[in-house]
């Protein structure tokens, strides 16, 4: 007989609430998540998924009647989901999984550690920040991955031979990805500063080049603090920025007294670059 699971179908408004819904996700018996365009499917052993209907709709206001409660064939979804999990160029880099074969030999290669629930590389976001990185000298300059995530972009900035680094972001899960990715691409461990928390964290340390890939709200609300964290012709590189939001972005930054360096789209994303 067919062992089943239970699968919720999750509709999601934008990256923002997709982030958070994942967030607290995670403190449940979740077996795993996949990322829809518009939805998350959320894999659940057999067990009584209301009370994580109602977290969703008291946490963040998601209508307990537009979550879809499907019953599943019981699979390993991890390996269902790695199976179908591509390497991916970047320029002259390739970016691979830990179970993929090594890069051909014309490429540098980018070894991630994929999770289903966070990001990848194959987003348009972090394809236009690891193209612009790979484009610019890094050289002994200082830098700053603001909202690590994985660390993927902190660990390529280190591989391109930058100065003193640090990564920080707010969730456990970030630290403990960017460790593994400094590992995995066999960097040492003191290569890079990994802090968990806000800018404060940063004690008024100044860097040369700050990097956020980050969502919208962030953005805006330490457009100054960012400011006070870049040395003098500093450049301030941004993306997870939707389309929708370029006029909003580039008027609170230019606003706040920035001098738009440059700037690209990818798809649906923007990516900007300032200086002050």
């Amino acid at each position: 007989m067919m062992s089943t699971q239970k699968k919720l179908v999750i509709p999601v408004n934008d990256e923002t609430q997709k982030e958070i819904i994942i967030a607290w996700l995670s403190a449940w018996d979740i077996d795993s998540i996949v990322e829809g365009e518009d939805y998350l499917d959320a894999y659940l052993p057999n067990s009584d998924y209301s009370d994580i209907i109602a977290l969703l709709d008291e946490k963040v206001g998601v209508d307990p009647k537009a979550v879809k409660v499907k019953e599943v064939e019981n699979k390993n979804w991890n390996a269902e989901w790695e199976a179908n999990f591509q390497p991916i160029e970047i320029d002259d880099i390739y970016v691979r999984a830990t179970f993929h074969e090594p890069a051909p030999q014309q490429f540098q290669e980018l070894i991630i550690s994929p999770k289903m629930a966070f990001g990848t590389g194959h987003h348009a976001t972090t394809h236009m920040m690891i193209s612009y990185l790979n484009k610019i000298d890094l050289k002994d300059k200082t830098v700053l991955d603001y909202g690590c995530g994985t660390g993927i972009l902190a660990v390529f900035a280190r591989m391109k031979k930058c100065g003193a680094i640090s990564a920080i972001d707010i969730q456990a899960e970030a630290m403990e990805n960017t460790f593994e990715h400094i590992e995995l691409n066999q960097l040492a461990a003191n290569d890079l500063e990994v802090l968990q928390g806000d800018l404060d964290v940063l004690r008024g340390k100044k860097y040369e080049v700050i990097l956020a890939n980050i969502n919208r709200q962030v953005l805006l609300k330490q457009v100054h603090k960012l400011k006070l964290h870049l040395a003098e012709s500093g450049l301030l590189i941004l993306s997870g920025i939707l389309k929708s939001d370029r006029e909003l972005i580039m008027d609170t930054y230019l606003n706040a007294r920035y001098n738009l360096k440059d700037e690209e789209s990818r798809g649906e994303w923007c990516r900007f670059s300032f200086t002050v």
